[in-house]
């Protein structure tokens, strides 16, 4: 039974001091058709995430989608943003919106 409790705290992996990434991202943005859909959950840190080939078509069109890309452990907080017009990310929201209605 030791061995057992060893073995699994060997197991864990820690965050680096100093780290605050969830480990995850979600992008909260509009759905864009054949891009990128709303609530997609992209695991990694933004840094990470932004720097994928899953994103790439969304950084090359739209690339004022990577402020919608939430870190996990600001995700409620950001849903929060999103919904209350007159802050930074409800406009960059609605930027992209409007965008994506011009472009098709």
């Amino acid at each position: 039974m030791a061995n057992k409790r060893l073995n699994l705290a060997e197991n864990k992996t820690e965050k680096p001091a100093g780290s605050n990434e969830a480990g995850f991202c979600v992008y909260i943005g509009p759905t864009i058709v054949g891009v990128i859909q709303n609530g997609t959950i992209y695991p990694g840190g933004k840094k990470q995430v932004l720097a994928s080939p899953e994103l790439a078509l969304l950084m090359e069109k739209y690339p004022l989608g990577a402020d919608l890309l939430i870190d996990g452990e600001k995700l409620a907080a950001g849903r929060q943003l999103l919904k209350q017009p007159g802050n930074l990310l409800h406009n960059k929201y609605s930027q992209l919106v409007r965008l994506v209605h011009e472009q098709n």
